[in-house]
């Protein structure tokens, strides 16, 4: 053990300390000096006692400190990272999967290489310890860049690491750039079969999440093949083992992917799980990846939309078909030519069922009669059309006076005061300057006090107060007025982000009229009705108190359960403004129910709860040919290399060449201050006592 002397804490000059030193000795000295009685030696041993004992208390309330430095040994440590994901079970020309796998592991004979100190971990989507090399090969994702900062980062510094893998990652970002920051070398074990193999993959999907009973819901699949040129096979959909469907794919190439699209018929309503298949070929490598289960939230609940139109204009059609275009409204149509409506009559409307949104075109004619009652406890959408009645407030749906209206000028859409948050506005951004101009008639527009502007009007390049689009929500009931026409020119508009805007508004404006008022304090949802083990599964959650008003200081609890005993507890994020956030992670496929529960100062605010599914995810089966050269750059950026063969001998002799299975010393070095030992109090009530005792054989008091 070595013992250095460090110095003082904080630090003191010298001058300081050589001050110090001869106050104590003068005052010792000053103490004693008039003393006449006793011998000289007596008088010198006490100035002696006293500033010895002065000295050392000065000393000690400087805080002096000293470094203990020990130095043992220990044998060199290796990480082994050992793949756990599902694509090291796949069979693939001589790779026989977990068979294989093993043998790979065994070959290397751990257990006899007693010299040195191997640490296990298996990975997947994150590292986890393990006690031996022992492997459930179940992971949905393989994430190598975890693997890579695992090392970096590590409580205890391994020498070197050796890392089992096919190369393949399934997420996170590519490894390589993480490698450069370590400072240790990777040894890496080649995984798998690097031929190319011929194999059918079923890769991406696109579809809606939620569907509509009775409708017919489109999906996209997307087939990729390599060496299967010209051959014919099938695809299927399925639901519970039952073909669907099955359609005949041909491959034009030796390398090709195609795209198909399905039409499913939603006849029941909930969750409805799909997969679609395709048979597996002879000398096809890999089966796992000729599946793709998938799954459909089918909702009983679509918005049924009454569209009566008292004018003969071009945003009538335009408008019209936008909404019926869209799967989640059912639209009857009515257009009335002056002493009748041209699809049929009105009670037929009234008779069909309970209606959930009126959209208007044009003001309400007074020679229709009966009219007012079919509005009563319903929300709706009116658009004013050219020849809407001018300052007559009672035309409007929402009581909104226009006083002395004038004609009608082009206008340019501008957003409202304070309509930033309001849910109709999560709109695509454009320059509103570009877009077709809408025609709104001028005058001096007065509107409740419950009523949100949520665009108004800028005209020649001056903003005006004129509203283009109110909205009121009275009670369980919102309606909506939009103050102009043209629309169609938008609708119509060659340039793409003017047109998604526009329908983007519409529809929002349909939806969220036709919705009723949410007054629940706590809203929260997951961010998807379906995940996928491979993903992370993420809720986000708003906030209100009792009285309304947001609250940015609660805390939201979140139990999860489902399966067999499984229940989890999480506390959301708090992202400011009455937002809250949760990320938990992937889960493993199965239906999970989870319960909200939001508190502050020990009361419950509000309550809510809910459901979402997990599904099984075939991304560890789309792409299972060996990455060698990810593995090699691995390992050559680190200052490893790629062990095969006889691994135990090629890895010791790499060790050896890097002088890595020498014992490794390790330096504790500890700071300890010295007021903390026992001994300088001993040593310091000694000297004053034996001061005192010479004291008094001197007479001295």
């Amino acid at each position: 053990m070595e013992i250095q002397f460090q110095g003082f804490s904080p630090v003191f000059s010298t001058l300081i300390l050589v001050l110090l030193f001869v106050l104590s000795v003068g005052i010792s000295w000053w103490s004693y000096a008039t003393l006449s009685s006793g011998s000289p030696l007596k008088k010198w041993t006490l100035i002696t006692l006293r500033g010895t004992a002065l000295t050392i208390l000065i000393i000690l309330l400087l805080n002096p400190y000293i470094r203990t430095d020990q130095v043992t040994t220990r044998n060199p440590e290796i990480a082994v990272y050992l793949d756990d994901s599902r694509s090291m079970s796949v069979l693939r020309g001589d790779y026989r999967g977990v068979e294989s796998y093993q043998e790979l592991i065994d070959s290397f004979r751990f257990e006899e290489m007693e010299e040195i100190t191997f640490q296990f971990y298996r990975f997947s989507n994150q590292v986890e310890s393990l006690e031996d090399p022992q492997l459930s090969l179940e992971g949905s994702t393989t994430n190598l860049d975890e693997v890579i900062r695992h090392l970096r980062d590590q409580s205890v510094q391994a020498e070197a690491a050796v890392l089992f893998s096919d190369g393949i990652i399934t997420q996170g970002r590519d490894p390589i750039f993480h490698a450069r920051e370590l400072s240790v070398p990777l040894f890496v074990v080649p995984v798998g079969d690097s031929t190319q193999a011929r194999d059918i993959v079923l890769t991406d999907l696109l579809h809606n999440e939620t569907g509509y009973l009775n409708t017919r819901h489109p999906v996209d699949i997307t087939v990729s093949q390599n060496g299967f040129d010209g051959v014919q096979t099938e695809l299927q959909l399925l639901k519970d083992g039952e073909i669907l469907e099955s359609r005949p794919i041909t491959f034009s190439s030796e390398l090709s992917t195609l795209t198909e699209r399905f039409e499913i018929p939603l006849d029941n309503t909930g969750l409805q799980q799909y997969e679609f298949s395709t048979p597996v070929m002879d000398e096809e490598q890999t089966t796992e990846n000729n599946r793709l289960p998938f799954a459909i939230n089918v909702l009983d609940d679509k918005t049924r939309i009454a569209h009566i139109s008292f004018e003969i204009h071009p945003d009538v059609g335009a408008i019209r078909n936008l909404i019926q275009s869209d799967q989640s409204f059912e639209v009857l149509s009515r257009t009335w030519l002056g002493d009748r409506f041209m699809e049929g009559p009105l009670d037929q409307i009234e008779e069909s069922g309970e209606l959930d949104l009126i959209i208007l075109h044009g003001a309400i004619p007074n020679n229709l009669s009966g009219f007012q009652p079919l509005l009563e406890g319903v929300p709706v959408l009116q658009f004013t059309t050219p020849s809407f009645p001018s300052g007559d407030e009672t035309s409007y749906v929402i009581p909104i006076s226009s006083g002395q209206s004038g004609n009608t000028i082009p206008v340019y859409l501008r957003a409202g005061r304070d309509a930033t948050a309001h849910p109709v506005m999560e709109l695509p951004v454009v320059p509103f300057q570009r877009m077709s101009p809408i025609r709104s008639r001028e005058g001096q527009y007065q509107l409740p006090p419950t009523a949100d502007r949520l665009f108004e009007a800028s005209f020649e390049g001056t903003d005006i107060e004129l509203p283009v689009i109110v909205t009121e929500e009275a009670g369980s009931i919102r309606r909506t007025v939009v103050n102009g026409y043209g629309w169609y020119r938008n609708l119509q508009n060659r340039e793409d982000e003017f047109r998604e805007f526009t329908q983007t508004l519409l529809l929002n404006l349909a939806s969220w009229t036709s919705t009723d008022p949410d007054h629940r304090n706590l809203r929260i949802e997951p961010v998807k009705r379906l995940f996928q083990e491979s993903e992370p599964v993420r809720f986000v959650a708003s906030l209100t108190n009792e009285t309304g008003e947001i609250e940015p200081e609660a805390a939201i609890e979140v139990v999860l359960s489902g399966g067999q005993d499984f229940e989890q507890a999480h506390t959301m994020r708090n992202r400011s403004g009455g937002n809250y956030d949760l990320e938990i992670g992937s889960l493993g496929y199965g239906e999970y129910f989870y319960e909200a529960t939001a508190r502050k100062t020990g009361r419950a605010i509000d309550e809510q709860s809910g459901a979402f599914t997990v599904t099984e995810s075939n991304i560890e089966f789309i792409q299972t040919q060996r990455s060698d050269e990810r593995l090699g750059q691995l390992a050559t950026i680190t200052g490893g290399t790629t062990l095969q063969g006889d691994l135990q001998s090629q890895f010791l002799l790499k060790l050896e060449e890097r002088q890595l299975q020498e014992a490794v010393e390790v330096r504790h070095s500890d700071y300890r201050y010295l007021f903390e030992h026992l001994f300088w109090f001993l040593l310091v009530t000694l000297l004053l006592t034996a001061e005192w005792i010479l004291r008094r054989t001197a007479a001295l008091p």
